[in-house]
């Protein structure tokens, strides 16, 4: 079995605002692969601020699916801005793509990644592999479009599918998760749903991404628990906390 993974932080823009707790992300989901799943250092890419650029994300992403055999296993993590944009194929009921903002972020050259585009991307994780995808950004909840079906059938915010994948523990992110149509499948852990904002915010001693900060710790605190227990833990310490943004949780299989 291989592992693979791209982690993505952007505290710097070229254009727009920066932010302050994305690349802290990074280094605390760097740590959770790499001493808690195995990870090795070598198969681990980190991308932040100038070279987290809309052509490296994506070949970044492609290069991590393309490792991918049946067994194996990838993660990708985006920790910066995230927002929407007019949607042009009608595949959105509300009308909108929800996207993710690279340092060279910019409307007027097109610089920035759909949902579309990392569903196009991740619908190649061959038969038999697994990705788990981390989105820490506004309006991240289905943020990899391949969950649409299961989002126009829901009728509240949290999209869960009856998946085996959600009846085991987190720790599995390091195995592959073969459903019953034998496809590839991704998880989508999102900040916050897609017309929400996720908070970038001092934490502890320093800024982190609200959503990125507590996963880790919640990992932590018991890497065998359920994600669908995870979430509910990970949603009351954000609660807790003063924070409103409401993380996703989103199986495809």
């Amino acid at each position: 079995m291989t592992t693979s993974a791209l982690l993505v932080g952007v505290n710097k823009y070229q254009n727009g605002n920066n932010l302050r707790g994305c690349c802290n992300d990074v280094d605390n989901v760097h740590e959770i692969l790499t001493q808690i799943l195995g990870y090795r250092t070598g198969n681990v890419r980190v991308l932040k601020d100038s070279d987290a650029t809309t052509d490296n994300i994506i070949q970044g992403l492609a290069t991590v699916v393309g490792r991918l055999h049946k067994g194996d296993i990838g993660f990708f993590h985006f920790s910066g801005h995230g927002s929407q944009v007019a949607d042009n194929d009608g595949d959105e009921a509300d009308r909108k793509d929800e996207l993710i903002c690279p340092h060279d972020m910019s409307w007027v050259n097109g610089r920035y990644i759909t949902d579309d585009t990392l569903g196009e991307i991740l619908h190649e994780v061959p038969e038999g592999a697994w990705m788990e995808v981390l989105l820490d950004s506004c309006h991240s909840g289905t943020a990899t479009r391949m969950t649409r079906e299961l989002q126009q059938q829901s009728m509240v915010k949290t999209i869960v599918s009856p998946h085996v994948g959600l009846e085991l523990p987190v720790r599995r992110m390091r195995e592959a998760i073969l459903c019953d149509t034998g496809k590839g499948n991704h998880v989508l852990w999102s900040g916050c749903a897609d017309d929400q904002l996720s908070s970038d915010a001092f934490i502890g001693t320093d800024w982190n991404g609200a959503f990125t900060y507590h996963w880790c710790e919640c990992f932590r605190e018991d890497p065998n628990i359920l994600r669908h227990k995870l979430l509910k833990r990970l949603r009351e310490k954000l609660r807790t906390n003063g924070f409103d943004q409401v993380p996703q949780l989103e199986v495809v299989g």
